[in-house]
């Protein structure tokens, strides 16, 4: 999760640039950059833990209602494995420009979430280090086919510790690239975004597969 955060970078940078630039970018300093990722990646990981406890819930919930919980356990997790490796697979063929973002990405968009003009105003207004924590938070709701990938990786790994992990190193892999370029440096890699995409694509389909097969061979 953390290659793919890595591979990545070119994507998060073209989706992010503007925000980097408008938010953080906007003091001319280092640290208000860190705060405001730091918001972020603190979303991704909350966001992988609730993932992760739903993951481990849902077996131990069908467990409830047979006379043989270990079957019901196996079926849980067989289904896990194969919705969350489709879900990769159809975001990797997404990543590839193979088909359209489909219009329900845009469900979690974070101007749907309370309070989201006061915060977006500060972070405007103030460079203090709670303004940029809080809308690094807000920005890690946006619409990416790349996180959901990760958060679909935090529902298979069907633990709330697993799930956090899986999301925090993908936020990791991510946080380099837009420091970069929330510096300067990072406009290198803009140039290699098609690159990017279609290696993190590649990635996320290779991912898919792999749930896929770890369901299948469960079932056998």
């Amino acid at each position: 999760m953390f290659i793919l955060g890595l591979l990545a970078t070119g994507h998060c940078i073209g989706m992010c640039a503007p925000l980097v630039i408008i938010f953080p970018g906007r003091t001319g300093r280092f640290f208000p950059q860190v705060y405001y990722h730091f918001g972020r990646i603190l979303t991704y990981t909350a966001v992988g833990a609730f993932m992760g406890g739903i993951g481990n819930s849902l077996p131990q919930m069908a467990a409830t209602m047979s006379m043989d919980p270990v079957i019901w356990a196996l079926r849980g997790k067989i289904v896990l494995a194969v919705v969350a490796g489709l879900f990769f697979l159809f975001l990797g063929i997404i990543r590839m420009d193979l088909v359209a973002d489909p219009s329900w990405m845009g469900v979690t968009a974070p101007n749907k979430i309370p309070g989201y003009r006061h915060i977006v105003d500060n972070a405007l207004k103030k460079d203090k280090p709670a303004a940029m924590v809080w809308m690094g938070i807000l920005m890690g709701f946006l619409p990416c086919g790349v996180s959901y990938g990760a958060f679909a990786g935090a529902l298979s790994a069907q633990s709330i510790r697993m799930g956090l992990m899986v999301t925090f190193a993908f936020g990791l892999g991510t946080l380099p690239g837009l420091l970069l370029f929330g510096t300067g440096a990072g406009m290198i890699m803009q140039r290699f975004r098609h690159l990017s995409d279609r290696l993190s694509g590649l990635m996320m389909m290779g991912i898919g597969l792999k749930l896929l097969f770890h369901g299948i061979k469960m079932m056998m």
